[in-house]
């Protein structure tokens, strides 16, 4: 609508515009109201000009603006403001903005200027609505203020600090410098988080035949932040970031170079080819002509946290990993050299000492040269050896057995087999044997009590998978003049948190003797068999298993001695032997006719039984022959598993 008031002259003027939808140049609009009415001066009036769904070149929602000028006038060429008062809502960065202004319009453009608040500069816009040049200046802008969308997009919230710089626009290219004061940041699910920011950027855009060039240089030099499982502590000295390509209206972005410093820890120079799709963003290709990992900063800071969520925490480092290699289209050519690396763990489950390696990873090929001077697995030490791998782009293997010293014997893999063909089911394939060791000398170095005899074994069909050890093959382990057998055996993250440990266990005619010398438990002599059916394991306890051992009537010497009597009598919740106190302080051993004990353990109970039972109702733990004949009679059948334990760990310390 329009109307006119028409005076003494032009005095008396008013006019008053509305409009719907319309366009000028590259700005369009929903609604737009004008108010005019010059004052008795006929030069110098006041006008309002109020526009809603205001969009921009480049199809830029610029929100709402109002303009309200309290001294100006209505040229020929357009309105002109010498004080005025704008307001923004919603624009693309603003949620809401007031600033002072002035305009003035020319035969060629209008010249706005932004002269208080956080934003200032001017913007020159062309009557004919192309080339419009834009040169900003922000001072201590409170991020609080910015809107809300721009960091609900980058998946932000209860952000904090403030924003200073430059930003400079013209038809064929955008420019910038912007810093971040004190800044902070969360995320809805706390997977990204900040705090005490100071960083820096500078950008450059520069627009031409539907593609648009970029540079832009990052730095940060303060502060700490949370991305997922990666925390970055304060830097000692600035990361810095530069990427430098070109994006198109496709949906590709190419970084032609890309350089990466985290001094100390990681230094990186490459590029890549990324394009978005529906699904999301997919890697077509990367390289990098120069890769460098410095530990231990580089695990400290890039590795830890991932990796502490897999039960590796607090590793400590030191070492270098130099790389360079590029992937295109999920096709990996890779050469990799690593030196003086050193590993050890905390929780003493493995180290590796003053260890050199080189890695080639081709579509056809690939090798691994790994050696190293010392290597500890659950405290058991290995000396100096070395590792050789090779295959193709789907399997690697052994070039030659790999013998690991290991006390007065020896670990070796005679095959080993890694296929990474699918990334879901990567696996390792493996077959080892021990050659013998001294039982003494092991059990000395791992802290058990001390077992005589000689450990050998074979571990043939070994497979490694989603963090699952199984042994498909079983484990058949020669000691203790007997033999141990382990089959449908696996290991839930050996080296992760809360490992598991599931297996069936049978004992052939393990020599008692040798045994019981190795506890402080008391003597027995004769031959035992047994298992240990559905045995599971949680952190290497016992919480759950159906076991039992018992004797065997054709050993030739079968006797007990009086203090494995008294043990025996307190685990099996006997009271007492059936058979006189002054007796028992007479004789030291008693022949035995044969004697076993079970435990079925479920929710921490152990169920007990005995080799048979007894007309008391108990059970038979040890029955006697001969004499003086001594019967242990067990009348206890639930007992608390830890407290069990407990007890005999006590019986180990009398």
């Amino acid at each position: 609508m329009i109307f006119v008031l028409v005076g003494s002259g032009l005095a008396a003027a008013e006019l008053e515009i509305s409009s719907g939808p319309g366009r000028m140049g590259p700005l369009s609009w929903d609604q737009v109201d004008i108010f005019y009415r010059p004052e008795l001066a006929a030069e110098a009036g006041s006008w309002r000009l109020m526009a809603s769904g205001v969009t921009g070149p480049d199809a830029v929602i610029l929100g709402s603006i109002e303009f309200e000028c309290s001294s100006g006038r209505m040229r020929p060429a357009g309105p002109e403001c010498d004080a005025g008062r704008m307001r923004w809502i919603d624009g693309p960065l603003l949620a809401d903005m007031e600033a002072d202004f002035r305009l003035a319009a020319g035969e060629r453009a209008y010249l706005f200027e932004l002269v208080s608040g956080p934003v200032q500069g001017q913007v020159r816009w062309p009557v004919n609505g192309e080339g419009i040049a834009v040169d900003l200046r922000v001072e201590a802008l409170p991020l609080a203020d910015v809107y809300g969308e721009v960091f609900d997009q980058a998946g932000l919230r209860d952000v904090a600090g403030e924003l200073s710089g430059s930003i400079n626009y013209s038809g064929h290219g955008l420019r910038g410098q912007l810093q971040l004061i004190d800044t902070a940041f969360d995320s809805p699910g706390g997977e990204m988080a900040g705090f005490a920011i100071e960083a820096e950027s500078t950008f450059e855009l520069e627009f031409k035949d539907g593609q648009t060039a970029f540079r832009i240089e990052l730095e940060q030099s303060a502060g700490e932040m949370l991305f997922g499982q990666v925390y970055l502590p304060p830097v000692s000295e600035p990361l810095a970031l530069t990427l430098q390509g070109q994006s198109s209206g496709d949906g590709r972005w190419q970084i032609d170079h890309l350089e990466f410093e985290d001094p100390g820890a990681i230094s990186l120079v490459g590029g890549m080819v990324l394009d978005a799709g529906e699904a999301g963003w997919s890697l077509v290709h990367a390289h990098a002509d120069s890769l460098k990992l410095q530990f231990p900063l580089a695990w400290e800071r890039w590795l830890d946290g991932p990796l502490a969520a897999k039960g590796l925490a607090d590793i400590e480092t030191t070492g270098l990993v130099e790389a360079a290699g590029r992937i295109d289209n999920g096709e990996i050519d890779l050469e990799a050299r690593l030196e003086g690396f050193h590993l050890d763990d905390p929780q003493e489950r493995f180290s590796i000492d003053r260890a050199n390696a080189d890695v080639v990873i081709r579509d056809d090929y690939s090798s691994l040269v790994l050696e190293w001077e010392a290597l500890s697995l659950y405290g058991l030490p290995s000396g100096a050896s070395s590792l050789r791998m090779a295959g193709d782009g789907t399997r690697i293997s052994l070039a030659e057995p790999l013998r690991m010293p290991l006390l007065d014997g020896a670990l070796v893999i005679e095959r080993m087999l890694w296929e990474h063909a699918d990334v879901e089911e990567r696996e390792l394939l493996l077959d080892a044997r021990i050659e013998p060791l001294d039982l003494a000398e092991l059990t000395g170095l791992l802290g058990f009590p001390e077992f005589g005899g000689v450990l050998s074994g074979t571990f043939p069909g070994v497979r490694y998978v989603d963090e699952v050890l199984s042994f498909t093959g079983g484990i058949d382990v020669q000691a203790f003049s007997g033999r141990i057998e382990m089959t449908d055996l696996a290991v839930e993250r050996p080296f992760g948190t809360l490992p598991a440990l599931a297996a069936q266990v049978e004992f052939h005619r393990l020599d008692l003797a040798e045994l019981t010398s190795a506890f402080n438990f008391g003597h027995m002599e004769g031959e035992m068999s047994g298992w240990m059916r559905d045995l599971r394991l949680l952190d290497w306890q016992p919480v759950a298993m159906d076991a039992r051992i018992f004797t065997h009537d054709d050993a030739r010497r079968r006797r007990i001695s009086q203090r494995a009597v008294e043990n025996l009598s307190n685990l099996g919740g006997a009271g007492g032997a059936l058979i006189t106190g002054t007796v028992l302080r007479v004789f030291d051993e008693f022949p035995y006719r044969r004697a076993g004990l079970a435990c079925r353990l479920s929710n921490n109970i152990c169920h007990i039984d005995g080799v048979a039972l007894h007309e008391s109702g108990g059970f038979y733990i040890v029955q006697g022959r001969s004499l003086p004949r001594l019967d242990i009679i067990g009348h206890r059948r639930l007992v608390d598993w830890p407290q069990l334990m407990r007890q005999l760990a006590a019986m180990m310390e009398e």
